[in-house]
């Protein structure tokens, strides 16, 4: 499965991430990964309000997607011990400046930058709710 973002050369290959730790895995001996800065492009629409520019369902699929295809990977034995969501919040993007949103968290350009979680911080949140409750006992050391 392969989809569009806001920016026309970033795609959305979910696969890719479990195709990618592997190739690592057996390239250099299953060393340890950390995943870091994944995440997923939105447009910058000021004309919607904030109550809709939360909605970034788009970000939900794309991380649920991604994680379920590193959990296969790591059933696969790949060694992966980090996964680092880009962003946290909204930011400004060397090339682009705030044309597009990256956060988990929405930032009001024009009143004070207040934030505001989007539905895939809450979406988060309660994932790892979940799993945290799911591995109570659990030490990896």
């Amino acid at each position: 499965m392969i989809l569009q973002t806001a920016i026309d050369w970033i795609y959305i290959v979910p696969e890719g991430i479990r195709y990618m730790t592997k190739y690592v895995k057996e390239k250099y001996g299953n060393a340890p990964i950390i995943i870091t800065e994944n995440g997923v492009v939105d447009a910058n629409n000021y004309t919607l309000p904030i109550s809709k520019a939360v909605q970034d369902y788009q970000r939900i699929r794309y991380h649920r997607l991604h994680l379920a295809s590193l959990l296969k990977a790591i059933k696969d034995g790949v060694d992966v011990q980090g996964y680092l969501i880009w962003s946290l919040f909204d930011n400004f993007e060397w090339n682009d400046g705030y044309t597009y949103r990256f956060g988990l968290n929405y930032i009001d350009y024009k009143h004070g930058l207040t934030r505001y979680p989007k539905y895939s911080a809450l979406w988060l949140k309660k994932f790892l709710q979940k799993q945290s409750s799911s591995n109570r006992g659990y030490s990896p050391m």
